[in-house]
């Protein structure tokens, strides 16, 4: 058999093992508010994938689609794209909305809080965060599709890094002053 190519995120070295999947718990929602309750599901698909040793990134086949040999696993970590989002691409968007933050709120106002509101106001992305979450994956008609997507995810994940790095600016502030 090939030597697999290194893997796409980190170049580390890859191979080829026996794998069985848990898909994560279902989660449906009572019939009172906040409330849910957790289904477990059973394994499914056992077969073969490759795994990055280094960064565990597997490859591209999902729950529902069992690799049943070693040879389409092969066949699939090599045809695995490029990455397309990168920590320098994260970090780019988690700047822009620093400067968006600033523009809106004034360059003083987010760095020179007091930390019990720079908790609160983390706190409260956090639970919009989790709501984007929430409303993307769980299933059922009290979903609220405003509130779901991958899209919203990524939105609330970029606002909560970006008020955790004005926390952190207003600490290393201090340590200036």
């Amino acid at each position: 058999m090939n030597e697999l190519n290194p893997c796409p995120f980190c170049g580390g070295k890859a191979a080829i093992q026996r794998e069985s999947h848990r898909p994560p718990p279902e989660l449906c929602r009572t019939e009172r508010p906040g409330e849910y309750i957790s289904i477990p599901r059973s394994p499914v698909n056992d077969g073969w994938g490759a795994e990055c040793e280094n960064c565990g990134a597997r490859g591209p086949h999902e729950y529902t689609k069992p690799v049943q040999n070693m040879e389409q696993a092969t066949v699939d970590w090599h045809r695995r794209p490029e990455p397309t989002p990168s920590i320098e691409k994260a970090f780019d968007l988690i700047r822009a909305e620093r400067r968006r933050q600033e523009q809106k709120w004034g360059k003083r106002a987010s760095v020179y809080l007091h930390p019990l509101h720079q908790l609160a106001i983390l706190t409260e992305e956090v639970g919009e965060l989790a709501e984007a979450i929430n409303e993307t994956y769980l299933a059922g008609e009290l979903r609220r599709e405003d509130r779901a997507g991958k899209e919203n995810i990524k939105k609330e994940a970029i606002q909560v890094a970006a008020v955790a790095t004005a926390i952190i600016e207003s600490k290393l502030k201090e340590e200036v002053t």
